[in-house]
């Protein structure tokens, strides 16, 4: 518990300060598939359950899910990340163009987002954490997860994250590059993670080949 809240006072102290500094341009992040997604304000709602999917998955690794050695490797891995986030943030500015001008008569889900883009400025946007952050907490769950039991929560867990990455497209919050540089971020920290570990996995699998029980 004191290592995620020291990590996360000083996150959010790196993070608000980076979104609070005045520079003359930023790197503008956009593909041409960005343009061809529409906007689907109603996709607010899986955007904003990433923070109670978050915070219950946490107390669930917290109460039963996770022995001491998965929970390090958990934070190693997830503020690795999110450290590298920052560093992104700091070395390559960056924003999007993306957002629409939407109407003040919109729909309730309109004006949700409308409340974000005023809380959430268009910068800092690569990679995506609510991209990295969804993979991460997910890959957890599912490894805390006795084997062959869990498998209804797997699917949820899975439904959930589908939706919160799609989601942060679809309300204009990130480009696909940010998408794919999110995937590729927790696939990077995933093999400096568990490398040794799958290493194991494999090795003891060539072996059990290599001399069959008779």
């Amino acid at each position: 518990m004191i290592s995620i809240i020291l990590y996360a006072v000083f996150y959010l102290s790196i993070f608000f300060s980076l979104e609070n500094r005045t520079l003359e341009s930023y790197h503008i992040i956009e593909c041409g598939i960005d343009r061809m997604i529409p906007y689907c304000g109603i996709f607010i709602v899986p955007y904003l359950i990433w923070f109670p999917y978050q915070f219950a998955l946490l107390g669930y690794f917290f109460m039963v899910g996770l022995d001491h050695k998965e929970f390090y490797r958990f934070m190693l891995y997830i503020c690795g990340g999110m450290t590298c986030f920052l560093l992104v943030s700091w070395l390559y500015p960056n924003a999007l163009e993306l957002r629409p001008a939407l109407p003040p008569d919109g729909t309730v889900f309109d004006r949700m987002v409308q409340g974000l883009y005023l809380i959430d400025t268009p910068t800092n946007v690569l990679p995506s954490i609510h991209v990295f952050n969804s993979v991460v907490f997910h890959i957890t769950f599912c490894r805390g997860l006795e084997r062959g039991t869990g498998l209804g929560w797997k699917r949820l867990s899975l439904a959930l994250i589908t939706l919160i990455i799609i989601s942060t497209v679809l309300i204009k919050q990130h480009s696909v590059i940010d998408l794919v540089l999110g995937f590729v971020m927790a696939g990077i920290g995933y093999l400096l993670i568990y490398q040794r570990m799958l290493r194991r996995v494999v090795l003891a699998r060539l072996a059990k080949q290599s001399y069959p029980v008779a």
